[in-house]
């Protein structure tokens, strides 16, 4: 014990300076906190710190709650361990007049009271310590002293009481899922023991006086931190039916109060839970609510404001609204529309206060918590629409409804000819339902057939500035996406899709899909956006991994971006689709790519490219470049062969020299596009290199006079590339078992390579030679650095395996090309992904048994890519802005996307889900009102929605949504009679056509 309260006083007097406890102090807190001895030792010696040290309360406070705040739930009615005696009586105020007495002692016993209330509230208000505290307060603030700690830590700490008061002392069990509990006559259900607390009879004749003290620190504060607080009690006390605080919460004035504390003051935990208490008081005091729905509304600024006007306008919904109220709502909404309409807010993140952060009532600290993330523009602005469309329908003016719905259309991409709408899926979702709550306001019948229009526009027959190319117009959203490349696959109604074929096989041609024209055409399946600060995958349609891998490589240099975008795109069908394919690489709006087009005009010895078949990617690498080399450039002569040249292309040079006489030599050069290395018995890319480079002896006949002389042969590096590509021979022909196979021994390769020991060197001549401009490419300047940009990486057998790419991006980072998965690389785990060598803890040996020879990595690189530093290629900007594709490619990239995002928009379910209540409403309103134009759009909107769009679906989710849209729509003809069912089947007969329908 000695030991503890030596520890304590270093806890409570080092923390005088304000520091953090350090790590191993905070861990043996909790430790001791667990330990009943401990903890009640340390707690007393809290509280005896407090009484003797009064400035010491608030280090004596937050080591309390710490050690207090492992207490069970069913404990927190008995007094806390370490809280008996004197100690008990001291901390509730047992011996403080109304007056307050001492104002350091009171506050003192405020804190640490405050603290001991978070986590044994009911004994605190069991016995007396609220209402001592309650007491109090009215003194306090009274005194013109509600931003002074002492008033601070009161209303805390009966805020505390307020919110523990009503914890059962033992938890309620829940029902067990699946169980049915029959109850009989003898069943007898006793509600849970709750324990008495504030209410106007404990109260007392402080109740008055104590409600109209919380409202003047709510209101009148200059510290937000009391404010909040004030306000947290007041809205307690209401709740639990005092008088004078209900009145004094439907003050306009302390609602305003409350509502600048939530927007504007620090995020601390006081006033986070403030807001808990706020939407409460909404939900269930119909006078506050209204009164915080006012100043919430007059308060619009910020999207921190407006997300706090939108949770207070959704919780005070049921109450009924005055007309004042109906006043203030059309004017946000006419302001909200404004913003809508000018794009003042759009894409922008304003200057705006900080929101409130989670916190748990049991922390006692002032101090403010971590800084949270603004609140989205859009998405507050439209949360805040939907809130007032819901419960003020007749606030909409009818001059801005309309304008109002093509911005919400646009927003929640029903209208995406206009172009994306960018924001979050929160954004989108709320935008939805904004709509569906304008289109359902009475007497906005323009409105509503004006968002049919845009639904039908994605469900129906689209028009001919919507398509990709318009004089192919497809008859249905699945026509519409086969012109976007979305994978589809050709399908009747109840056959279902094998994904594992369409993997293998690919998607089917436009020969195929001719036999399918008429309902149900083809199956589709929309690919999923990309990510904001994502790169796009290729998918695999078969066994393409090592094409992925390698086209994935070759489009992040700039240089072969660069020659592919200079092609003519006439000429042949693959330079148009590597034109294509590199533009869709760099801009177009999906998570992963689809090459069929690509590969369908790519030959490999003459013969169409098998997706089926397995292939070397350095077969495929030397044919996609000798095919490139054929094709003609289009603002220059000749061919892309310089411009490969340039950007990949290197000689090596082989000199044979005689040691007899130096004047004999021989040079031979030969050029290449990747250079192949051996890792048989090399430890390393140097050490292959200059393995590679080493001079060895031969005897070699200079003259066929003369005999044979010792010479050398080396082979070196002449011209070196700006862009290198080694090529790791890790494939060979075992001579023993006389098979193919593949070597995973460890094979290391640097970050920065320097070439510079590896180039060609001319043999020194008698004379000084001047220098020249190509001293730095011969290796004489010092050195030649490349910097590693990418790696393939080959995982498998000889027989068997699968590629994929790790790449340098502009910054710095790694990005993992997986086929369809792209995902962010740790460069820290390059050498155990890329290496090769033993697997840790393959060695383990069995008990009596010999170690087992180590297990090699199967993974390991087959290809690396090096950039040369000082070139052109490393100073061309942003590696994905430039070179920009040509304007056509661009501008067919851009269709495509318009095209994704209406194909996302035809089969979301928050879009679909609104295209089935506007048929539902529209059918009921049309029957109400005999308007038969409404009837047969709504009812052709129906069909459309069924037939052409969730028939084609080829997920589980579309599929049952379309059991409850089609259950929807048919419920709802049958109710309008004739009408409805006729206006259907002539949607459907112009769909289908003939007895089909």
């Amino acid at each position: 014990y000695r030991r503890l309260d030596a520890l304590g006083a270093v806890w409570l007097r080092d923390g005088r300076d304000g520091a953090a406890p350090a790590p191993r102090r905070d861990a043996l807190l909790r430790r001791l906190a667990g330990l009943p001895g401990p903890r009640a030792r340390l707690v007393a010696r809290c509280l005896d710190f407090a009484r003797s040290e009064p400035e010491g309360a608030a280090r004596a406070a937050a080591l309390a709650s710490a050690l207090l705040r492992g207490v069970a739930s069913s404990s927190r009615a008995e007094p806390p361990p370490g809280v008996e005696g004197d100690r008990a009586a001291w901390l509730l105020l047992e011996d403080v007049n109304a007056d307050g007495g001492d104002p350091d002692d009171l506050a003192a016993r405020l804190r640490v009271a405050a603290a001991i209330a978070a986590v044994a509230g009911p004994w605190f208000a069991r016995a007396g310590g609220a209402q001592r505290v309650a007491a109090v307060i009215p003194s306090l603030i009274s005194a013109e002293a509600p931003d002074q700690p002492a008033t601070r830590a009161a209303l805390r700490c009966l805020a505390r009481s307020l919110a523990k008061v009503d914890e059962p002392d033992e938890p309620v069990t829940p029902p067990t899922p699946g169980v049915v509990v029959v109850e009989t006559a003898t069943t007898t259900t006793t509600p849970p023991r709750r324990f008495p607390g504030l209410d106007a009879t404990s109260l007392g004749e402080n109740a008055d006086a104590l409600g109209a003290a919380a409202g003047y620190a709510a209101s009148n504060a200059g510290d937000p931190r009391a404010r909040a607080l004030g306000a947290r009690l007041l809205f307690g006390l209401a709740r639990g039916g005092l008088a004078s605080a209900a009145v004094a919460a439907a003050n306009d004035d302390v609602a305003a109060a409350v509502v600048s504390s939530l927007s504007s003051s620090p995020a601390t935990r006081d006033v986070a839970l403030l807001r808990d208490e706020a939407l409460y008081a909404c939900r269930e005091l119909p006078e506050a609510g209204a009164a915080l729905r006012r100043a919430a509304l007059r308060a619009l600024g910020g999207p921190d404001a407006t997300a706090l006007a939108a949770a207070v306008v959704e919780a005070a919904a049921p109450h009924p609204t005055e007309p004042r109220d109906a006043a203030l709502a059309a004017e946000a909404v006419a302001r909200l529309a404004a913003e809508t309409l000018e794009g003042g807010a759009d894409g922008r993140r304003a200057e705006a206060p900080r929101r409130l952060a989670p916190a748990s009532d049991d922390d006692d600290s002032d101090d403010a918590a971590e800084a949270p993330v603004p609140a989205d523009p859009k998405t507050a602005r439209f949360a805040l629409l939907r809130a007032l469309l819901r419960s003020q329908p007749a606030a909409v003016p009818g001059d801005v409804a309309e304008a109002l719905a093509d911005d919400l259309a646009f927003a929640s991409g029903l209208d995406a000819a206009r172009g994306d709408p960018g924001g979050t899926g929160d954004a989108r979702r709320l935008a939805l339902e904004a709509l569906a709550a304008l289109c359902d306001v009475d007497g906005q019948r323009a409105t509503y057939l004006r968002v049919v229009e845009r639904c039908a526009s994605l469900h129906g027959r689209p028009r001919g500035d919507e398509l990709l190319d318009a004089k192919d117009a497809p008859e249905s959203v699945a026509g519409r996406l086969e012109a976007a490349d979305v994978v589809r696959a050709p399908s009747r109604l109840r056959q279902r899709v094998d994904a594992d074929r369409l993997r293998v096989h690919g998607p089917p041609q436009p020969a195929q899909l001719a036999n399918h024209r008429g309902a149900p055409g083809a199956v589709v399946a929309v690919p999923a956006p990309r990510p904001p600060d994502g790169r796009a995958g290729l998918d695999n349609l078969g066994c393409t991994c090592y094409l992925n891998s390698m086209l994935q490589v070759l489009a992040a240099e700039p240089a072969f971006r660069g020659c592919l975008f200079k092609l003519d795109p006439g000429a042949a069908p693959l330079a148009r689709e590597l034109q294509m394919l590199a533009a869709r690489l760099r801009g177009r709006d999906a998570a992963s790519v689809n090459p069929r087009a690509f590969i369908d005009t790519l030959t490999y010895e003459g013969r169409p490219v098998d997706v089926r078949a397995q292939q070397d990617a350095e077969e495929f690498l030397a044919n996609l470049f000798q095919e490139i080399e054929r094709l003609p450039l289009l603002d220059e002569e000749g061919t892309a062969v310089r411009l490969l040249t340039e950007a990949f292309g290197g000689t090596e040079a082989m000199e044979l020299r005689s040691t007899v006489d130096a004047s004999r030599s021989s040079l031979s050069q030969n050029a290449f596009f990747t250079f192949k290395v051996p890792v048989k018995d090399r430890r390393s890319l140097e050490d292959s290199l200059a393995a590679w480079c080493a001079p060895e002896m031969v005897d070699y006949q200079w003259n066929k006079d003369d005999g044979n002389e010792r010479s050398t042969t080396a082979r070196t590096i002449k011209t070196p590339p700006k862009t290198l590509l080694f090529q790791l021979n890790r494939f060979e022909f075992d001579l023993t078992l006389l098979q193919q196979r593949k070597l995973d021994s460890r094979f290391e390769f640097p970050h920065v390579l320097d070439l510079a020991p590896f180039l060609y060197k001319p043999p020194p001549t008698d004379g000084a030679r001047p220098r020249t401009a190509s001293d730095a490419d011969l290796g004489e300047g010092g050195p030649v650095l490349y910097d590693l940009a990418g790696v393939v990486v080959h995982s498998g057998t000889i027989y068997s395996g699968h590629y994929y790419s790790f790449v340098r991006e502009d910054e710095g980072s790694w990005v993992e090309y997986n086929d369809a998965h792209v995902a962010p690389f740790d460069v820290a785990d390059l050498a155990a992904e890329c290496f090769g060598g033993a697997e840790p803890g393959s060695q383990t040996p069995r008990p009596g048994f010999p170690a087992p020879p180590p297990r090699e990595r199967t993974r390991n690189a087959f290809l690396l890519c090096y950039r040369r530093r000082g070139t052109s290629v490393e100073t061309a900007g942003p590696r994905w802005d430039l070179p920009t594709p040509r304007d056509d490619v661009a501008a067919a990239v851009g269709r495509e996307n318009a095209a994704l995002r209406r194909a996302r928009a035809a089969f979301d379910e928050g879009g679909v889900n609104l295209a089935a209540h506007l048929v539902a409403r529209g059918l009921a309103r049309a029957r109400e009102l005999g308007d038969d134009a409404q009837l047969e759009r709504a009812a052709a909107l129906g069909a459309n929605l069924t037939t052409r769009t969730l028939a084609r679906a080829r997920t589980d989710e579309a599929s049952a949504l379309l059991a409850r849209c089609a259950a929807q729509l048919v419920a709802a003809i049958g109710a309008e009679g004739d009408g409805a069912g006729a206006a259907a089947a002539a949607a459907l007969d112009a769909f289908l056509g003939g007895d089909d329908a």
